[in-house]
């Protein structure tokens, strides 16, 4: 059990870290919420749009995330192809 609490004070988003996320993720008008679950804390925010379908975002503790959205009615192959890389360029950007 040790050396699972001294794995779990290396995460790269403490309870902290993902208090703060969820606070600026707020700010910025998205509806967070955050929970512990069996599985370790995660942040879920959501935007909520009028006429539009909602936008969510899912933060863990471990650093994973995830982008969720509905694809536009008559979008082309080649739109949601753009948007994606649009949405991962500065995750994969050079730091």
């Amino acid at each position: 059990m040790g050396n699972l609490n001294a794995a779990r004070q290396n995460l790269p988003l403490d309870s902290v870290g993902i208090q703060a996320v969820a606070a600026q993720l707020s700010a910025a008008g998205l509806a967070s919420v955050v929970r512990q679950t069996s599985a370790g804390l995660d942040l879920t925010a959501t935007s909520h749009k009028p006429e539009r379908r909602d936008i969510e975002v899912v933060v863990d503790e471990d650093g994973y995330a995830e982008l969720r959205w509905w694809v536009a009615p008559g979008a082309t192959p080649a739109d949601v192809a753009a948007v994606i890389i649009r949405a991962i360029a500065p995750v994969t950007a050079a730091p």
